[in-house]
């Protein structure tokens, strides 16, 4: 490598400038600096505990060896500035070093999921680590095989570089046409709400949607229904249900108070973020006397999406590279299981029944044959509402124990995710309700209330402490601190007598939404729940 003086020499006289290299010793002093600080993290900070066990203490050893390589580079950078004759930034360290950003991205997207900044900093540790790895060992392995190395670099700048159009094509096509298949977590409440609500009119379970797209009987304002008080509820899929409208919980509950009437305001796929939304858009226009927030303990808490810069950028969720393939391998995983019929789609679920085998509109989407079915004619149509042993699964049983599993994961141990999102949004809907009551239901995963499911789930986590209650008792506490009424309905759902089998049958088969047995049960306990507000508005 050239001195100083001589490529001062080489520039007519004028010395080169330090600004890169020092700019590389400072990335490698931070480096030096991140890998042990990170390494300590992983060992002592308990949320790297609970997903990654005792796995941390290899995570660890990781990152402190990235430490160790990137001060070994930095020292060997800084003796060569010393002697006048600093490592420069070429053009090929700066392609190593969108290597490393790259690894450390891959690393984080792959292992260190959802975001943390604790997780993101031992990512980019060991990234650094790839990084000093290279540049102290670089130069020889480039001598020793200089077509290689050349290869393996135009390898890896294509990848990048296919990867960031892929990126940018998905965003694009996302944009043009508009799908399910390329939401992320920084979809808009208002896409989400337009894109997976109800057409207006849309028969769906022999039932038509009405006019705003919501599965109810039409809203009407309140001059139209003097002396009458209205609910507002306001939910996710549990608002659109899989059973006919007059099955449906917010239908039970109605008819279960008097002079009341429940406006049932909900589209698949929402979360308490758009829970606001749809309360700030539509439901404060129908002037409802009460607001009832449904909060399924299954997503809710994770799908709560307010999120900032760093979860757009750190989190999965948000790649559509990643989304993408992933949602296409689960859909055509569901579609080869409906092929290979009953059998295979109730692997592991006491065998399949002959109901299954019928070619039912009753699938990942829900929906029912597109006439209007009189609720007389209901168990006709589909026997099930009757006896739920005769309906036919919702999932294949490996993806309906795939989506459990991780919901027992993210809900039952040491640390439940994002609370504090969940928690902010229903802080700001209670601000947007204003002077108007607040309540809430506390919906129930199937796993909750199945105890087959539940051994099933302690089986898989052999040896990993789980609180099956704990979502409920978190929130239900936050809830009770701020005066807020709230109905948890699993006691509830839990007191149901199991059937012959041992289950309780209040889910759909393989699935993690109530089918007629649950709505019943769930209707007349939100019934009894909101009777004494009621009592209590009408003495204002």
């Amino acid at each position: 490598m050239p001195s100083l003086p001589e490529e001062a020499a080489a520039l007519g006289g004028r010395p080169p400038s330090r600004i890169g290299p020092g700019i590389l010793l400072l990335l490698l002093g931070w480096a030096a600096a991140l890998g042990p600080y990170a390494a300590w993290n992983a060992i002592e900070n308990r949320r790297f505990v609970e997903p990654f066990g005792a796995a941390r203490f290899g995570i660890a050893a990781l990152a402190a060896l990235a430490g160790v390589v990137s001060a070994a580079a930095f020292v060997r950078a800084a003796r060569a500035f010393r002697r006048g004759e600093p490592e420069r930034f070429t053009g090929a360290r700066v392609r190593l070093l969108v290597y490393a950003a790259v690894a450390a991205l891959a690393l984080q997207f792959a292992v260190f999921q959802p975001f943390r900044p604790i997780y993101v900093r031992t990512a980019v540790a060991i990234g650094f680590g790839l990084f000093g790895l290279v540049l102290l060992i670089g130069e020889r392995a480039a001598a020793a095989r200089p077509r290689l190395v050349r290869a393996l670099d135009v390898l890896l700048m294509n990848l990048v570089i296919a990867a960031v159009l892929c990126e940018l094509a998905l965003r694009f096509l996302a944009m043009a046409h508009p799908s399910p298949l390329f939401a992320s977590a920084d979809t808009a409440p208002a896409w989400l709400v337009e894109r997976h609500r109800l057409k207006p009119g849309q028969i769906h379970w022999g039932f038509r949607a009405n006019a705003a797209g919501f599965y109810d009987e039409e809203f009407v304002p309140r001059a139209q229904a003097p002396g009458r008080t209205r609910i507002l509820a306001i939910g996710d899929s549990f608002s659109v249900g899989l059973v006919p409208h007059g099955r449906h919980y917010t239908t039970v509950a109605e008819r279960g108070l008097e002079g009341c009437d429940i406006y049932n305001m909900g589209a698949w796929g929402l979360g308490p973020r758009e829970y606001e939304y749809l309360l700030r858009r539509e439901g404060l226009a129908l002037e409802p006397d009460l607001v009832v927030i449904g909060l399924f303990i299954g997503n809710d808490i994770d799908g709560s999406k307010w999120r900032t810069t760093a979860h757009f950028i750190f989190e999965r969720d948000n790649l559509l590279i990643y989304q993408v393939p992933r949602r296409l391998a689960v859909l055509a995983g569901e579609r080869r299981a409906r092929r290979e019929g009953p059998a295979a789609a109730g692997a592991g679920g006491g065998g399949g029944d002959p109901e299954a085998e019928r070619e039912e509109p009753f699938a990942l989407v829900g929906g029912a044959e597109m006439v209007i079915v009189p609720e007389a004619e209901a168990a006709r149509s589909w026997p099930w509402l009757a006896d739920p042993r005769l309906e036919p699964p919702v999932f294949s049983r490996a993806r309906f124990l795939e989506i459990e599993l991780e919901h027992v994961a993210n809900l039952c141990g040491e640390r439940i995710e994002r609370l504090e999102t969940l928690f902010h949004y229903i802080e700001e809907i209670r601000r947007r309700a204003g002077d108007r009551p607040l309540a809430f239901v506390l919906i129930p995963d199937s796993f909750q209330v199945e105890d087959s499911l539940w051994a099933e789930a302690e089986r898989r986590f052999a040896g990993r402490p789980l609180d099956r209650d704990k979502p409920q008792r978190e929130i239900g506490k936050w809830l009770e601190t701020r005066g807020l009424p709230y109905l948890d309905l699993l006691p509830a759902l839990r007191a149901v007598p199991p059937l012959e089998d041992g289950d309780r049958h209040l889910y759909h088969k393989q699935d993690t939404h109530w089918n007629a047995r649950g709505n019943e049960e769930a209707g007349k306990a939100m019934a009894a729940f909101l009777r004494p507000l009621v009592e209590k508005l009408r003495r204002r």
